[in-house]
């Protein structure tokens, strides 16, 4: 996919998740679309664009929200290299297969942030951050599929399928 497009749904999934999903949680937990995107641009495109604008964006969640300038950028990228990784042994092909790897990345982003700014001298035990995270890995599952739907499923094209007439979009 092209960079510029990239680039626009990273903004629009910031924009988003710094404003309008503050209307949508349940107990106080809210999507994280920033992760979502990470996800998807990593485990179902090529290359490597979760990279790049997973530590872009979240270095600007940091200096934007948080005490500590670098945890969520550190996470998404390591989160971005584990699905790369993970990409190999999963078919992208399947939405099952993004959902299992979306969950896996929920739980590695939130442990790697949790265990930044423990280091650093955070309050948060680990029991009240496990205590939302079932909530958190439902509410992510259901932002994956809504952005798979939207974003990833022109991905998966075949070209060199000899009956292929579809357009590219991108």
């Amino acid at each position: 996919m092209k960079r510029g497009y990239v680039l626009l749904f990273f903004i629009v999934g910031f924009i988003l998740q710094s404003t309008m999903m503050l209307y949508i949680n349940v107990l106080g937990i809210t999507p994280n679309i920033i992760l979502c995107l990470v996800v998807l641009f990593s485990f179902v495109f090529e290359g490597n664009q979760g990279i790049i604008y997973g530590i872009i964006f979240g270095l600007i969640q940091d200096i934007c929200f948080s005490v500590l300038i670098g945890p969520a950028a550190i996470s998404y990228f390591l989160v971005a290299l584990l699905m790369i990784e993970i990409k190999r042994f999963l078919n992208r092909d399947s939405l099952l297969n993004v959902l299992l790897a979306s969950l896996i990345a929920t739980v590695i982003y939130y442990l790697i942030n949790w265990g930044i700014s423990t280091l650093f001298g955070g309050i948060y035990s680990f029991v009240y951050v496990a205590r939302g995270t079932v909530i958190l890995l439902v509410l992510n599952s259901i932002a994956m599929i809504i952005v798979y739907q939207l974003i990833g499923k022109r991905a998966i094209r075949y070209p060199q399928d000899r009956y292929y007439r579809g357009r590219s979009y991108y």
